[in-house]
């Protein structure tokens, strides 16, 4: 059944989703991304990768307490997990 849905991870029914601790979210930009964070800081950023694996895209998200898991590229949490 992954092969088939091209799924990347087995299912898993203790998980950040099923306690709504997560979300997997694509994202991509181009240009310059400007961000206001969680202090009203305006970043700026425009370097590449211009997608969610990108340090200051990550670096902006902690300040929501969003934390980045960079081995799965869609998934974002409260702890990173």
């Amino acid at each position: 059944m992954m092969a088939n849905y091209e799924i990347q991870f087995p299912a898993a029914l203790v998980s950040r989703h099923a306690q709504k601790r997560a979300i997997d979210m694509t994202i991509a930009w181009t240009g310059t991304l400007t961000i206001t964070d969680f202090d009203g800081v305006t970043r700026k950023i425009s370097a590449a990768p211009r997608n969610g694996s990108n340090p200051a895209l990550i670096e902006a998200g902690k300040s929501f307490g969003v934390i980045k898991l960079v081995s799965d590229p869609p998934h974002w949490s409260d702890d990173g997990h």
